[in-house]
C-alpha cells in the first residue's frame, strides 16, 4: 500500500511540473506576442511623430529588407519621407502572428498609410489612404525584440484580412 501510494505521488508531481511547465511556457509566449503587438504600435507611432532614429534604434544590425537595403538605406528613406510629406497617419488595422519560436518571430500586418490633409478632413471625405501588407521576422536579443527583416506590398481593400477590413470599417464607416 505504501509503495502504490508513493507511485501515485510521483505521477502527480509529474503532472503537476508538466502542467507548470506547460502554463509559464504559454504565459511567456502571450508576453512576447503582446510585446510584438506593442513595438508594431510603436514604430507607427514614432512614424506619425517623423521619428525615423526611434524607428531605426528597433531595427537590429543585421536589418534587411525585400530589396536588400539596411538599416542606414531605410534611416535615409524614412528622412525622405518625412520631409516630402506633412501629416503622417498610420493605422494598425491588424496584425497575424504566423509563429513565434524562441527567440524568432514573424507576422503580417495590414497598414493603412495616409498623408497631407489633416485627420479631421480625411474622416469627413473617407480618405483612408493606402493599404499595405508588412511581412516582418523580428528575433529577440537580450530579451528585446528587434527587426530583422522587412518586406510590404500596396494591397487594394478587397486583399486585406478579414479583421483589417472590418478595423477600416470601423475608422471609415462608409467604406
Amino acid at each position: 500500500m505504501l509503495n502504490k501510494n508513493r507511485y501515485n505521488l510521483k505521477g502527480m508531481g509529474t503532472i503537476v511540473m508538466l502542467l507548470t511547465i506547460s502554463i509559464s511556457f504559454c504565459h511567456k509566449e502571450k508576453e512576447d506576442k503582446d510585446f510584438i503587438l506593442d513595438l508594431i504600435n510603436l514604430t507607427a507611432k514614432y512614424a506619425e511623430k517623423r521619428d525615423e532614429s526611434k524607428i531605426v534604434v528597433l531595427m537590429s544590425e543585421d536589418f534587411y529588407t525585400m530589396k536588400d537595403q539596411k538599416k542606414g538605406d531605410i534611416r535615409e528613406l524614412l528622412i525622405g519621407y518625412f520631409k516630402k510629406h506633412r501629416g503622417i497617419i498610420i493605422n494598425i488595422l491588424s496584425t497575424n502572428i504566423i509563429y513565434i519560436k524562441s527567440n524568432k518571430a514573424e507576422i503580417e500586418t495590414d497598414v493603412s498609410l495616409s498623408k497631407g490633409i489633416s485627420k479631421a478632413l480625411r474622416k469627413i471625405v473617407q480618405y483612408y489612404g493606402e493599404t499595405y501588407r508588412f511581412k516582418i521576422i523580428l528575433e529577440k536579443d537580450l530579451n528585446e525584440w528587434k527587426y530583422i527583416y522587412a518586406e510590404w506590398k500596396y494591397i487594394s481593400i478587397a486583399d486585406l484580412f478579414p479583421e483589417s477590413f472590418e478595423m477600416l470599417k470601423k475608422i471609415f464607416p462608409n467604406i
